[in-house]
């Protein structure tokens, strides 16, 4: 399932690698994370606006547009 869905498989067949299959998930957690934050004093309860997000890596470039409602 891992292969086909783009993810990765680690198997741990035995407690001596289990330290090093959770360093190895730990390095890719925590390598290349973004925080993105959006605040704004426009919008009230209620109100609905778009929130364009563009990101870019190099040659990659990918965007998208999502509806957001402020909490209340």
């Amino acid at each position: 399932m891992a292969e086909e869905t783009g993810g990765l498989f680690y198997e741990v067949d035995n407690s001596d690698n289990t330290k090093t299959v959770f360093q190895q998930l730990a390095d890719l957690l925590f390598t290349d994370q973004y925080v993105l934050t959006y605040e704004t004093s426009v919008l009230v309860v209620g109100d609905t606006a778009d929130l364009n997000i563009e990101a870019k890596l190099n040659a990659i470039t990918g965007d998208d547009t999502r509806a957001i409602t402020p909490c209340p």
